[in-house]
Order: structure tokens, then sequence, then C-alpha cells
């Protein structure tokens, strides 16, 4: 047995190395603008086809088949639920939610733990979620949803069960400025493309590279400094016409960040350090866009640090759990 734990570290450590060889191969022969391609260069390639759906190969496997973009476009018309992870999505009776169009970011399948609902679309962007929460991910993925990853989340998931991107529709979106196989652009020609393309809207107010609207999530989305931005970017393009936000809180209360932790797992959150240079800018960039296709957004979440002058607070009376002494007079006087 020690010899072949040793054999495994030994092969760990090879591989180590080797992949920091191709890493410094790849900052000597690359400009450094390239430089978010560092990960998955040489092994990544991608397939695109006329429809639009593209194939991923990793050292020349098959990783997965992504479906087109473009067929998105006003296919998911009407009322979206979009279920942050903020804590205040613990008072949510979803129960009352179950023959609705709901959303799902990161976390967001906890619930169905609790409820049976589903989740007509999904929006993981982060590796980092999956290597902290990869039992979730394997529940978001079997639950055959549409689901919307960075190629990142994708090559995350193949090294753990390749298998798993057979389950459900996956849909390959990037970050407007770290585009695969593109340079990124300096704040002066990312200005100037976005300028050249009618579907994108750079934020006048704010010079952060970050922060705009992108009405075309094929050519890329922004990232606004929380998954929730990409979400609504995505979810406007689809044909939403009403979008109500649901745990969007930002801040976390005093024994955790977000509706499945307690006090004894809580994790780190960084969204209170970005929200008034990166995501309030971007919500009021993405609103806007909203606005001017007649999109509705209203914010569920009564903790929420978003004023309403942002975005319209909606009472969130007739989606709470009912306390104890409501549900026993409910069920005696029906």
């Amino acid at each position: 047995m020690p010899a072949v734990q040793n054999k495994s570290s030994l092969y760990r450590l090879i591989h180590k190395k080797i992949r920091s060889l191709v890493k410094q191969i790849y900052r000597y022969t690359h400009r450094r603008n390239m430089r978010h391609m560092e990960n998955l260069w040489p092994y990544l390639k991608i397939d695109s086809k006329e429809n639009g759906s593209k194939s991923i190969y990793w050292r020349s496997q098959d990783v997965c088949h992504c479906e087109s973009i473009a067929t998105l476009k006003n296919s998911l018309p009407g009322t979206w639920y979009l279920v942050a992870n903020g804590p205040s999505v613990s008072n949510i009776d979803f129960n009352k939610l179950r023959d609705k169009q709901l959303c799902g970011v990161n976390a967001s399948i906890a619930l169905t733990d609790k409820y049976d609902i589903h989740f007509d679309a999904y929006v993981v962007i982060d590796p980092v979620f999956i290597d902290k929460n990869y039992e979730m991910m394997r529940k978001i993925l079997l639950s055959q949803t549409k689901c919307f990853m960075t190629v990142y989340c994708i090559i995350s998931i193949y090294h753990r069960e390749p298998e798993l991107l057979k389950c459900s529709k996956i849909y390959l979106v990037e970050h407007i400025n770290r585009r695969i196989f593109k340079p990124v652009l300096d704040i002066h020609s990312f200005r100037t493309w976005v300028a050249s393309i009618p579907s994108l809207h750079f934020s006048e107010t704010n010079t952060d590279i970050k922060i705009g609207c992108s009405e075309d999530i094929s050519l890329g989305i922004f990232d606004g400094g929380t998954v929730a931005v990409w979400a609504l970017q995505i979810l406007a393009y689809a044909g939403a016409s009403n979008i109500n936000l649901l745990g969007v809180d930002i801040r976390g209360q005093k024994d955790r960040n977000r509706f499945f932790e307690d006090k004894d797992n809580k994790q780190p959150s960084d969204l209170m350090d970005k929200y008034s240079t990166i995501i309030e800018p971007s919500l009021k960039a993405v609103k806007e866009c909203c606005e001017n296709k007649g999109i509705t957004l209203r914010n569920y979440s009564p903790n929420s640090i978003i004023p309403e002058s942002l975005i319209e607070k909606a009472d969130p009376s007739d989606l709470l759990i009912a306390p104890p002494h409501q549900i026993t007079k409910e069920r005696f006087n029906p």
C-alpha cells in the first residue's frame, strides 16, 4: 500500500512539474493579453458548427456538445424567478413557485432537497464553486436543466466525471473580455469594439472595463462582479418579460453569507467589497438594457442592499413560509 501511495504522489508531482513547464512555455510564446488561456493551452480545441453549436475537445478527446446560443434568443418568454443564494432565500416557500419558471445559480439546487421544484435554467461560471461543492454540481447536471457554464467549469467537470456532461443541455458562455482564443482588449480598444456593435452597451458613467450589458450573449457577457448579473443578461436574451429576484441580498447575515450555510461552515464573501465599484453600476447598466426591451425587474429580497431607486422592491409576503400559528389556522379552516 505505501508503494502505491508513493507512486501516486510521484505521478502528481511529475504532472505538476510538466504543467508548470507548459505554462512557462506558453508565457514565453504568447502575448500578455492572451494570459487568460494559459491553463487551457495546448489541450483545448473547440469546433464551431454552422448552426452555432460547438464541440469541445480536451487532449483530442470529446468533452461535450454545446447548444447553439442563437437558438436560445427569445425562446424562453414569460415571467422568471432568478434564485440567488442570499440568506433571505431560507424564508421563501418554494412550494408556492412549483409551477413557475426558475433560474438557479451556484447552490440554488440545494433547495430541491426540501422542495419538489425544478430549475428550468442554471448558471455556473466559477470553477472554484465546483471544486468546493462538486456534489451540488452533479445534482445540477443530473436534473437535465439548461446549464450555462464557462469553459473552465466544463473542463473542471470533465476532469472528474466526463459522462456527467452528457446529462444536460449545455450552453457555453464567455466573459465579454476574456473570450476563448481572443486577446484581452485594453480599455480604449474595448470601448471602440463595444461601440461598433449595437447589441453591446458600455457604461458611460463608469470607466471600469467590466461595466456594461450584452444583449447578444453569443458575443460574451459582462461580468458585473456576481453570477446574478450573468444570469440577468442570459434571461433577457432568452426573452423573459419579467424577472423577479430572490436571494439577491449581496450582504450576508452575522452567522452566514448564503442560505445553505450556518455559523459552523460559513464561507467568506467579497460581494460587499465589490458592490459600489462593480455590482451596483453593473446592475444599473443591465436595468437600462432591460427597460429598453420592456423587461420588468423586481427585487423580492427584503434584506437586499440594492436600493429601490435601482430595482423596484416587491412585497415578498405572499411567498414567505407561513409561521406555525398561521399554518395551524389554515389547516383547520380550509
